[in-house]
């Protein structure tokens, strides 16, 4: 799940600075969250590189069993 919301802060060129809160499925055995700035032209650009961003830092995590 990805909640985005456009800072107030125009870069140019048509590109916007936003903020991506991101996090796992209630569903799913580990929650995990993280919130990136990201430069985009739009709000479903912004959603899709925080949500790709996301699960490669997601893979790179090491697996913790408790």
């Amino acid at each position: 799940m990805a909640v985005v919301e456009r800072l107030d802060m125009a870069i140019g060129g048509g590109s916007w600075m936003w903020r991506v809160a991101v996090r796992t499925a209630p569903f799913w055995p580990h929650q995990h969250k993280a919130v990136y700035f990201i430069e985009a032209a739009s709000d479903t650009i912004a959603a899709q590189a925080g949500i790709k961003r996301f699960v490669q830092e997601l893979k790179a995590a090491p697996i913790t069993r408790q």
